[in-house]
């Protein structure tokens, strides 16, 4: 986030343009074809001596051969969070270049102060489950999420903006690690991989399909007044959800001993 802030503003001004044009974006996305081609040969040696092999296989056939009902349940709360997300986080470069004027700079330092912060929080994600409870931290982080969207909607003070975009972000991704945690107990063993793949599919749609062409439609009509506060409707929507579907579901990981 860093290098992607800094390069555009260190191009913009070698050839005396502002950060924001086309080509100091465009060295920016060369800057990143280059550190991924650097990263290439590391990638294939550390393949080439995991010696890692599948645990099972099976026929294609067999892949919807799972608890329809179960992953159904799970995978609802799943597409609208990421329908939800992604009619912000795919905007929030241009919202802050738009409502107050950033430049790549600035709005690289952002996110990568927030990234940063992540990390800690994602961390203590075990000891909150612990705490509160898993069903209830992933409901309850996501609800969260709907007030702080809604709020920057319409706030026009970038320090507040910044605040709570970085608080929301470290409270959804509170509930990011232990939402997996939740899948992989909720379903059976033999299900798990096919769980975590239809996951990424799922919120792959809500957030760089589904949610990017409602925002982008809302933004035309009503701007980011409305396209975020539709957001804060399916972050709301997408807790409840959880809550009210899990709510009474204790996970094995979450019982006492017994005897």
């Amino acid at each position: 986030d860093v290098l992607g802030g800094v390069i555009p503003e260190a191009a913009g001004r070698l050839t005396h343009t502002s950060s924001a044009s086309a080509g100091a974006i465009r060295s920016a996305f060369v800057a990143m074809t280059i550190l991924t081609g650097l990263s290439l040969p590391f990638l294939l040696r550390l393949a080439r001596f995991s010696a890692m092999k599948p645990a099972a296989s099976f026929p294609v056939r067999e892949l919807l051969h799972i608890d329809l009902a179960r992953f159904g349940r799970i995978l609802l709360p799943t597409l609208i969070l990421g329908i939800g997300a992604g009619m912000y986080l795919n905007f929030i470069q241009l919202y802050l270049l738009q409502r107050f004027g950033l430049t790549p700079g600035p709005i690289g330092v952002i996110l990568a102060v927030g990234a940063a912060l992540t990390v800690i929080v994602t961390l203590a994600a075990p000891a909150a489950g612990r705490r509160f409870g898993i069903t209830r931290t992933v409901g309850v982080s996501q609800v969260l999420g709907s007030p702080l969207v809604l709020t920057l909607a319409f706030i026009m003070v970038l320090p507040v903006a910044v605040v709570i975009m970085t608080i929301r972000q470290l409270v959804l991704n509170l509930q990011g690690p232990l939402g997996q945690v939740f899948g992989m107990e909720y379903v059976d063993a033999r299900e798990r991989a096919r769980l975590a793949t239809a996951q990424i599919v799922v919120s792959g749609i809500g957030i760089g399909g589904i949610g990017p062409l409602v925002s982008g439609f809302l933004q035309v009509r009503g701007g980011y007044q409305l396209a975020f506060s539709v957001s804060a409707l399916f972050y709301l929507l997408a807790g409840l959800t959880f809550l009210i579907l899990f709510g009474k579901v204790h996970l094995p990981s979450e019982r006492g001993p017994s005897g």
